[in-house]
């Protein structure tokens, strides 16, 4: 049998037996696309309740901490004007809340007498509720004092530390203290060094030396608030704050 020639080349096989390569590779290519996508949107459900639960969790520390300092109890410098200290007092009394409310020992005709310091001051321990509720009784006549130096813009009321109450408490109930209400805290009463006493009455005391009546004596403030006075005390039992 006679035999045709062949009239397809040998370069047209090769592009021929190509073909089938390229679709055979480009099939092989897309399941493992399909499946890395499928692993990839797997990771993002995967990380969404993971967020979710970061989001709630951290919503929860902060109303647990807003609770926090709601129900903290603190010292609260308060104003009290009218005449109503006593009225105040009665109140706070009757509701077994507690409060300082600073006088000072003085010698009046051969006797030590308590009168008080600043008439108009008086330091109320209780929660940011309990504050805003006695004020709310008071109305203007009991004004707390406020934080004026806050940078976020907020004016929370001023509260004292326990331990700096403490010490002021100790003060107004020396008798020996000669304590002087100066008036309200300035920075007049916050230059030059910081001193602490190391002996004596005042020992562990801390504040600014001033000279008052050609004495040199301790300024001892509650910040943002008041200013106070003792008697003479020698530089030997003074010591810089570092």
């Amino acid at each position: 049998m006679r035999d045709f020639p062949s009239i397809i080349s040998t370069d047209s096989l090769a592009r021929t037996d190509a073909v089938p390569k390229t679709a055979a590779n480009t099939a092989s290519k897309a399941p493992a696309a399909t499946k890395a996508n499928a692993t990839a949107k797997a990771k993002t459900a995967a990380k969404a309740p993971a967020a979710t639960k970061a989001n709630a969790t951290a919503k929860a520390k902060t109303a647990a901490k807003a609770n926090a300092a709601l129900t903290k109890v603190n010292w609260y410098p308060v104003r009290v004007l009218f005449g109503k200290i006593n009225l105040v007092k009665r109140t706070l009394d009757e509701a077994d809340v507690e409060y300082f409310y600073p006088t000072h020992i003085i010698e009046k005709n051969m006797k030590y007498i308590e009168e008080p310091l600043v008439r108009s001051l008086i330091f109320i321990k209780t929660t940011p509720t309990g504050l805003r509720e006695i004020k709310m009784r008071y109305s203007s006549s009991l004004i707390p004092y406020y934080d004026h130096s806050r940078e976020d813009g907020t004016k929370p009321p001023v509260t004292v530390p326990e331990a700096q109450m403490e010490m002021f408490i100790r003060l107004c109930r020396m008798k020996e203290a000669g304590l002087e209400y100066l008036g309200e805290d300035e920075p007049k009463y916050h230059l030059g060094d910081r001193v602490r006493v190391t002996d004596g009455i005042f020992k562990g005391f801390e504040g600014h030396i001033k000279r008052i009546r050609h004495d040199r004596k301790l300024i001892v403030t509650i910040e943002g608030v008041a200013a106070f006075a003792t008697r003479f005390i020698p530089p030997s039992m003074l010591e810089r704050v570092e």
